[in-house]
């Protein structure tokens, strides 16, 4: 009588030392008196296909998580006109009424915490704002767009996390960047990955000087592209981590706190929009992401007014 055969994981590391998941089928060969004759034991390498399986659930949790975002943000945003709106009404009652109805001291209190109302729900219409560009699906076709203007929208979105953490964020943005060839959106995911790695690490092992993030973007020497860099205070990156960061998977975070798919999300976004990206860790303390990115090439218009004119 046949048995079913006996499929189980093993986890080895190859010459390289990274991590493969082995899927091995195990089906014994008995002979009539039910005496085991052979074992034949099949192993398929099944580390890519696991990886493409948690690239596309993650996918697809992300861009639900997207879909609801901006369905949550679009809802936020109609209170909170209202509220600028009242706000503003009101700070104006205040300033026309009749010197001796509204006493001077309290005209001015309520002036100041009414305007503080309004500039504050100001900046919460603006993170929403870009959280629905951020969670916009992109077409298919890249367009160009302005890396100085994604990166304040990306450390707009982290501000309050890196508040909270008591982290400081410094944006160094060079107006004189070109544009690049892609989608926004997707930049400022690897932006905001890469900013939230950092505080994690200086939050983990906290050094003397205040724990701060630079964001510096620049054009390169010979104009043909846009650097990145994102740099931090913080211990900085073990040596034998160095190779392995961008690998799917690979992550230094205790389990529950990391998949180990942001910086090789990253590097894919990256690389998709014809740049590079490497890690490196600075001389003093911290390390320092970069990627560069080519200019967008320039698209050439025809004056139709020449044409009909001829």
């Amino acid at each position: 009588m046949a048995r079913a055969p006996v499929e189980f994981d093993v986890t080895l590391n190859d010459t390289r030392q990274e991590k493969r998941i082995i899927r091995v089928t195990a089906q014994a060969d008995y002979a009539e008196d039910g005496r085991m004759r052979h074992l034949v034991l099949l192993g398929v390498d099944e580390t890519m296909r696991r990886a493409a399986e948690v690239r596309l659930f993650d996918a697809s949790r992300l861009a639900t998580l997207g879909e609801m975002a901006s369905s949550i943000a679009h809802e936020i945003n109609q209170p909170l006109a209202v509220i600028r709106l009242a706000a503003e009404t009101l700070n104006e009652e205040f300033q026309l009424a009749e010197p001796g109805v509204v006493p001077a001291e309290l005209r001015e209190f309520t002036g100041r915490k009414l305007e503080r109302i309004a500039n504050q729900t100001e900046r919460a219409s603006t993170i929403i704002r870009d959280l629905r560009i951020f969670a916009r699906k992109p077409d298919d076709q890249p367009t160009p767009f302005s890396v100085p203007d994604a990166l304040r929208g990306a450390a707009d979105l982290v501000h309050e996390q890196l508040r909270l953490a008591s982290v400081a964020i410094e944006l160094r943005l060079d107006e004189a960047c070109g544009q690049v060839l892609g989608h926004a959106n997707r930049l400022q995911q690897v932006v905001i990955n890469l900013v939230l790695n950092a505080r994690d690490a200086m939050l983990e092992k906290p050094g003397d000087a205040p724990p701060t993030i630079r964001v510096h973007a620049y054009p390169k020497p010979d104009g043909s592209g846009v650097v990145v860099d994102v740099e931090d205070n913080g211990p900085g990156i073990p040596p034998k981590v160095l190779p392995r960061l961008f690998e799917p998977f690979f992550t230094t975070k205790p389990g529950g706190k990391g998949t180990g798919l942001g910086l090789s999300i990253s590097y894919e976004i990256v690389r998709q929009m014809g740049g590079t990206i490497s890690a490196e860790n600075l001389e003093g303390k911290g390390a320092r992401f970069r990627f560069t990115l080519p200019i967008a090439p320039v698209v050439a218009t025809v004056d139709n007014s020449a044409i009909a004119a001829e």
